[in-house]
């Protein structure tokens, strides 16, 4: 009841969308949930997060939309109901989870059928709490939890729940009709507003809802109803006239409740189940019957459904109990109830089987409710093992007495009814039957004074059987009395058990005391003559009963002797006429006896003429069978002998038809070893065979063996055509390359005017992933091969096979045969085994088929199979192979989308290495002229290489290039003339997740992961990358995140018509990753590029002396380089349009001078507190001039972190002023910030001024003149 079993099963996914609070979506938003109460309402309720909200939570909001104070909030909990199933819950559970586990808790806790579990939900209810004692109900003040416990009352009173007396269901009807319309209406009233309300509003169903229909109108007032609306009309008006003052709604909410607390089942926990019926008789088979079992605090009611009345109700001190589970497949669980009871006289123990698949969750809340009680009493008397004292027994029993409360006339639906149960009887202690604590006195297990054994009280067969187990009985007691004996003592010692056994034997046989019998001792019977007390007065009476008993008898025999005798007379009166009739018939037997030997006579004559006619015609009709079989006319001896075969049959019994019938049936013999030799060679004809096989059916051949054998002959030569199809299956290539794709048919990959030799994008170079394999018979000629030979073959053995075994009319014997359905069995098995094979070998082919040069050969082979395989499916219905054959195509299909998904693949790879060698041409000088010619067109090896934007236009060309040259290739398989393209899968799953998911969607994917793995770590991949090919990736990305990605899928869907039922990806997650590929390439090529620079400023830190070097003259050659460069890449890459034209140079003075290091100190610390701290590996932004303000900051950055190692004298110093100088002349202009290269080299100058050993700055205007001679 509680729901601990819920948590046993695992969640599913609930289907219902229904806006009961029971089904509730379970996302996190706030939904709104209803919980409903007992009298037809519901609380509406805003929740967030239901799919995990707790009991504990829903109530603390239900309470509060319900005003219920915090003293009244153990009143009530929350239950899961539906017409199937109630379950309280505890706090700790989560109801709209568990609601997803309802279909489990039906198929465990219920025996409904699966449609009704499949159709049931939950309903989420605020009702009253089952372990919410009675006694603090009326310790409630406040109306509106009263109101509920009393609405939740009325209805278990309506229903039928809670069985009641007509006196107490009629006192609640009034209440509740004075709580709904108020006190005080006089009759008219009343009676109308009853009427208008109806009974059923007031009082139960089941006694309500008879007496309606028109005979209840005919007789007025409706009978039976009409006495219930005067019962309860005036029980109203004694309510309105009892008291001088109205009562408050509350006392009266109050006094229903109390009225219902006297009902002992009142707060119970229902749980449905059966009990059996007792039998009525010995050839009456007892059934079962519904009831309800009711638990509450106080104990167990077992109520009958149907008949609304209690069947046995029970304290927890006056029963026990036990679940015990099924032993096998169709048992039921069965809850074990067993109590004190008496028959004839006698205290025996009952048991009750009450059969329930929730008698797992009764004997637990049963065992609660008792731990409850014991911890409640503090100390209760535990259950022991010893003898209970007769003190102990009065103090029991009067206790149980004490709590019965008012008593119930025998009538009452209150009372128990054990005699109308059917219970199990026993005088000894059951086993694994749970005792409660304290143990009753009053049971019968504690008169034993050892442990015995489980026996039924059983009526015993014989006597014999009876005095058997007498003995044993007796034997027993003897044991239990003499307990205390030595076990050593032998049985036949103790003389008091020798005569007590003794005494027994002679009881059995009827001896006395001297060893006579009974007869033989001295009788006091007053009619015995014999005898001493003689009394002949009493004889004579005796005699005179027993004559008139005698005489009474022979009466009735004599009377049932006339009866007898007058029933039989019309029998032998017609049994005499008979006789005489016979005597008559049998004179006329005899003239047709001798008229019936003149017939016979001359048949015989006749017979033996005919017999001699025969004889000469016999030799002629063996003479015309034998020359048909020289000459092979099997058709012609077959057919005559058909005709000749009825006759022969019919006359068989007769010699002379006999003869002619075997020598008829050994030619026939000889026929049909001729026809089956015919049969088994190899060479005949489908033509033949046919012939064969109908004229060994009309000889009445086993149809299976001939079956068999037509199926054998055929498979000879279906097996000789595979063969031939396996012979031309290339055997798997051990090593070297395996083509992939055909080439693209439009412009060269990447703008190549004409491939040279040896050349990636030479058709015949082996690193070309769209090489055609060597050539050889192609797949439409396999597969027309296999159609024209096998499958035509199949065809026509199939069509053979069922115009001689399946459609032929079957006469005779063959009719009851049913051979048509054992001829279709064996074909189906012998096409399925076929097919299978030849299937293997198409795949086979298919999976050679790994070049796609020209895919359409491929669709149209698989569309020439699939097209032929419908011939056998017309042939023969619900054969398997047509669907085969279709899910060949698919897997064909699904094949072909990966080998262009890795073809696809290889040439975005292959593009990527012709991209680098194109990059690395300006390295290698006019030598790479042939690799780089391709990426820019012909040219020697002094032309220019080709730019950045070219072979980036290039690349993105000849890829998108590709990939509609690959949808073109894809989209013929959902080409009209196509057979199989209307199938369900092509029509969608093809389309949408084989071309748009597994293909197109994937190779975006692979462009953008492929492109993410040149952005590795240093030592990787990534470390031999050049830079300009990572700048040319992140700008391939950017263009596919803005409009490649959305023209690519719009094109696809477009072209396949892709419906999106499925959840496929979105063009924003695609283009997301695209741009995330794109900035993870930018930042990475900014790294790059910073540290390489990076590199040269360390080396040209680190190998020069700047504690001894001299005084300045000229600027450093690393840095007059890297201007120079910076000017000729700024001048060829034009300049930015991001800065103004009148932008003014501004002069470079350094933050320091040249007083003492304390001064120059403190002005670096105040420009450092007072600027902005520099983010050396920022995000880069797109544009050029990000890209050039990110290699900057990390150049400067590594400029500065080198100085802050090294050791500086006076013209070290100095030098490093010259060089910054320098550097800040040239570097303003190239980044977005010049402010940024201020602060930097202002730190550089001031961290080599702290190094520095005698800070001694040069001149500002010395500075400017060597920069501006530099």
């Amino acid at each position: 009841m509680e729901g601990d079993e819920c948590g046993k099963f695992p969640p599913e996914p609930s289907e219902g969308k229904s806006q009961r609070g029971s089904v509730a979506s379970s996302v996190t938003r706030a939904q709104d949930v209803l919980v409903y109460l007992v009298g037809d309402s519901a609380v509406h309720l805003c929740v967030e997060g239901v799919g995990c909200v707790s009991v504990q939570e829903l109530g603390h909001s239900v309470r509060e939309a319900l005003h219920i104070p915090d003293s009244s909030m153990d009143a009530f909990a929350f239950w899961l109901c539906s017409p199937l199933l109630e379950l309280q819950l505890k706090p700790k559970h989560q109801p709209y989870k568990l609601c997803r586990q309802w279909q489990d808790l039906l198929y465990r806790f219920t025996e409904a059928s699966e449609e009704d579990i499949s159709q049931d939900e939950p309903s989420l209810q605020y009702r009253r709490n089952v372990f919410y004692p009675k006694s603090k109900e009326l310790q409630i003040e406040d109306e509106g939890v009263l109101r509920l416990l009393y609405d939740e009352a009325r209805v278990n009173i309506l229903a039928g729940r809670f069985p009641c007396d007509p006196e107490t269901w009629t006192g609640l009807g009034a209440l509740s009709f004075a709580l709904e319309l108020g006190v005080g209406l006089d009759h008219q009233k009343a009676t109308a507003a009853l009427r208008e309300k109806k009974l059923i509003s007031f009082l139960p169903a089941h006694v309500s809802g008879g007496g309606g229909g028109l005979f209840s109108t005919l007789r007025g007032k409706g009978g039976r109803q009409a006495g219930l609306e005067h019962n309860l009309l005036e029980e109203y008006r004694k309510l309105s006239t009892s008291g001088s003052t109205p009562l408050e709604p509350t006392q009266r909410l109050r006094q229903y409740l109390s009225t219902c607390h006297s009902l002992p089942y009142y707060g119970c926990a229902f749980f449905s189940g059966e009990i059996e019926k007792p039998a009525q008789g010995i050839l009456h088979r007892a059934g079962r019957k519904a009831v309800n079992v009711g638990i509450s605090l106080e104990g167990v009611y077992v109520m009958d459904i149907k008949e609304k009345h209690v069947l046995l109700g029970l304290r927890f001190s006056e029963l026990s109990w036990d679940h015990s589970y099924p032993e096998g497949e169709g048992d039921s669980h069965i809850l074990w109830l067993e109590f004190d009871g008496e028959e004839a006289g006698t205290p025996v123990n009952k048991l009750l089987k009450i059969y329930s698949k929730q008698a797992e969750l009764m004997s637990g809340l049963i065992e609660f409710c008792v731990e409850l009680h014991s911890a409640a009493d503090g100390g209760a008397a535990t259950e022991t093992d010893g003898d209970v004292t007769a003190g102990q027994a009065g103090g029991s029993d009067g206790e149980r007495d004490g709590r019965r409360g008012k008593l119930h006339r025998q009538s009452s639906v209150v009372c128990s009814r054990v005699h109308t149960l059917n219970t199990i009887s026993y005088v000894d202690n059951g086993k694994e039957i749970k005792r409660l604590k304290p143990k009753r006195a009053a049971s019968f297990f504690t008169r034993q004074a050892q442990p015995p054994t489980y026996s039924a009280v059983q009526v015993e067969e014989s006597l014999e059987q009876g005095w058997n187990q007498f003995r044993r009985y007796s034997v027993e007691m003897d044991g239990d009395i003499n307990a205390t004996a030595p076990a050593t003592t032998p049985p036949d010692s103790d003389p008091a058990r020798k005569r007590r056994v003794h005494g027994m034997l002679k009881l059995y046989y009827g001896l006395n005391e001297e060893g006579k019998t009974v007869d033989q001792a001295e009788s006091m019977d007053p009619c015995d003559i014999n005898g001493p007390h003689f009394d002949p007065e009493i004889y004579l009476n005796k005699l005179m009963d027993q004559e008139s008993c005698m005489v009474k008898q022979i009466r009735s025999l004599d009377s049932d002797m006339q009866t007898l005798v007058y029933e039989n007379y019309n029998k032998f009166i017609s049994a005499t006429d008979t006789i005489r009739k016979m005597k008559n018939d049998f004179k006329k037997m005899e003239d047709e006896m001798d008229c019936l030997s003149t017939n016979m006579a001359s048949i015989t004559d006749f017979s033996a003429r005919i017999s001699g006619t025969l004889q000469d015609q016999h030799a002629q009709i063996t003479k015309l069978l034998n020359k048909c079989l020289e000459l092979q006319a099997y058709a012609q001896a077959v057919s005559s002998h058909r005709r000749a075969r009825c006759v022969l049959q019919q006359y068989s019994h007769m010699p002379s038809f006999r003869g002619i019938q075997d020598d008829c049936h050994d030619i026939m013999d000889k026929l049909a070893q001729e026809l089956r030799q015919k049969f088994r060679d190899g060479g005949s004809s489908a033509k033949d065979l046919s012939e064969c096989v109908e004229l060994l059916l009309q000889l009445d051949e086993p149809a299976e063996e001939l079956c068999d054998k037509f199926l054998s002959h055929a498979q000879s030569r279906l097996e000789a055509d595979l063969l031939g199809l396996e012979a031309e299956l290339r055997p798997p290539l051990s090593s070297g390359p395996t083509a992939v794709m055909a080439p693209y048919t439009g412009p060269t990959r990447i703008l190549s005017a004409e491939p040279t030799a040896g050349s990636p994008t030479d058709p015949t170079s082996l690193n070309n992933p769209f090489l055609s394999p060597s050539s050889r018979t192609d797949i439409l000629e396999f597969i027309d091969r296999g159609c024209n030979e096998f499958v035509s073959s199949l065809c026509l053995v199939i069509a053979s096979y069922q115009e001689l075994f399946v459609n032929r009319p079957q006469e005779g014997e063959l009719a009851s045969k049913n051979i048509p359905q054992m001829a279709v069995g064996k074909l189906h098995a012998f096409v399925d085994a076929l097919a299978t094979r030849y299937f293997s070998l198409v795949e086979r082919r298919i999976q050679e088929e790994k070049s796609v040069g020209d895919n359409s050969l491929l669709v149209r082979a698989l569309d020439r199979f699939h097209r032929r395989l419908q011939a056998v499916a017309k042939l023969l219905p619900g054969s398997a192979v047509p669907s085969q054959g279709t899910e060949i195509v698919v897997r064909a299909a699904r094949e072909r989308i990966k080998q262009y998904l890795a073809a696809l693949q290889s040439f975005y790879l292959n593009s990527l290495t012709d991209v680098r060698q194109a990059l690395a041409a300006p390295r290698l000088g006019g030598s790479s002229a042939g690799g780089g010619s391709h990426l820019g067109g012909p040219a020697t090896g002094k032309d220019a290489p080709a730019s950045l934007p070219e072979l980036l236009s290039s690349l993105s060309a000849s890829i998108l290039n590709q990939i509609k040259s690959v949808l073109a290739s894809v989209h013929l398989f959902t080409a009209k003339d196509i057979t199989f393209s209307n199938k369900p899968y092509f029509k969608g799953e093809f389309c949408s997740h084989g071309v748009r998911e597994s293909l197109v969607v994937n190779f975006i994917k692979f462009v953008c992961q492929s492109s993410r793995q040149f952005c590795e770590s240093a030592g990787d991949r990534g470390g031999s990358t050049p830079p300009a090919l990572l700048l040319l990736l992140s700008r391939l990305c950017l263009d596919y995140e803005t409009s490649t990605i959305s023209y690519i899928l719009t094109l696809t869907d477009e072209q396949f018509l892709v419906q999106h039922h499925s959840p496929v990806t979105a063009v924003t997650a695609l283009c997301g990753e695209a741009r995330e590929a794109a900035q993870k390439l930018l930042n990475h090529y900014v790294k790059v590029q910073g540290l390489i620079i990076s590199q040269m400023l360390r080396k040209s830190v680190e190998t020069r002396d700047w504690v001894n070097t001299i005084e300045p003259r000229n600027v450093g050659l690393l840095y007059e380089e890297g201007v120079r460069k910076a000017h000729s890449s700024d001048s060829s890459k034009r300049t930015f349009s991001v800065y103004s034209s009148s932008r003014q140079q501004t002069r470079y003075a350094p933050s320091y001078t040249p007083s003492a290091p304390m001064d120059t100190n403190l002005l670096s610390n105040i420009h450092k507190l007072f600027s902005e701290r520099v983010e050396i590996f920022s995000p880069v932004e797109f544009n050029k001039v990000s890209v050039l303000t990110g290699i900057i900051k990390i150049s400067l950055k590594t400029f500065l972190e080198c100085v802050r190692l090294r050791t500086f004298g006076r013209y070290g110093l100095q030098q490093i002023q010259v060089d910054c100088h320098y550097l800040q002349m040239y570097l303003w202009r190239f980044v977005s910030d010049e402010n940024l290269v201020h602060f930097l080299l202002d730190e550089i100058v001031g961290s080599t001024a702290h190094r520095c050993l005698d800070p001694a700055p040069m001149e500002q205007s010395v500075i400017e003149v060597i920069c501006e001679r530099g």
